[in-house]
């Protein structure tokens, strides 16, 4: 899911056959893709703009990262 508000990186990025719009004007994004680094970082890039869906394992992959980046920010002192 991607609110509407990234539209223009939404064509951007995706395929046309890739993109649902929804009836409230977000987007749902149905992909194949080889799990790695990069596609991770890119549904991150999108920040609070997208959430994904499915499956389980991607959910827990960001959701692993994103918590791993808070503790670095609640534990680093300058």
């Amino acid at each position: 899911w991607i609110d509407r508000k990234e539209a223009y990186r939404v064509y951007d990025r995706f395929e046309e056959e890739e993109i649902t719009v929804l009836s409230d004007g977000n987007f749902q994004i149905r992909m194949s893709c080889r799990l790695d680094d990069w596609v991770y970082g890119m549904i991150l890039s999108f920040g609070p703009f997208a959430r994904v869906l499915g499956p389980e394992k991607v959910r827990n992959e960001i959701k692993s990262r994103i918590n791993s980046m808070k503790k670095m920010y609640e534990t680093v002192s300058f």
